[in-house]
C-alpha cells in the first residue's frame, strides 16, 4: 500500500467550521479530497470572485489570524464592514435566513421597493 503525505498549510479546526481536507475510508483505502470553498483551490483574481467568496476569504484570513496569534485583538474592523461587497453578502445571507425587520421595523419587500442599492 502506498501512502502519499502532502503538507499543507492546516490549522486546528472545530466541526462546526469545517476542515479543508476530507478524508474517506474505503475498501481500495484511505482517500483525500479537498471540500468545496477550500483556500486550496486554484487562486482566482480578486475581480473574478463571487461576493460570497471574497468574504469567505476574509473571514478564513481573520480566523487564521486569531488561532496563529492567540492575544491578536481586532480593534480596528469598521473600515471592513462598510466595504461594498460585504454589505451586499450581508444583506444577500439576512435574507435567505428570513431576517427579520430591525429596530425600524422596514422589511426586506420595503428596502427592495425603494431599492437595495440605496440601502447599500
Amino acid at each position: 500500500m502506498l501512502i502519499v503525505v502532502m503538507m499543507v498549510k492546516t490549522t486546528q479546526l472545530s466541526r462546526n467550521e469545517g476542515a479543508l481536507l476530507y478524508s474517506k475510508i474505503s475498501k481500495k483505502g484511505r482517500t483525500f479530497r479537498l471540500t468545496k470553498g477550500s483556500s486550496l483551490q486554484k487562486n482566482k483574481k480578486r475581480s473574478e470572485k463571487t461576493d460570497e467568496e471574497r468574504v469567505r476569504d476574509f473571514q478564513r484570513k481573520l480566523y487564521l489570524k486569531a488561532k496563529q496569534e492567540k492575544e491578536f485583538r481586532f480593534y480596528v474592523l469598521y473600515d471592513k464592514v462598510s466595504l461594498g461587497y460585504v454589505l451586499r453578502e450581508s444583506y444577500r445571507r439576512a435574507k435567505a435566513n428570513k431576517g427579520a425587520p430591525g429596530v425600524d421595523g422596514v422589511t426586506f419587500e420595503e428596502i427592495e421597493r425603494t431599492g437595495v442599492k440605496k440601502l447599500l
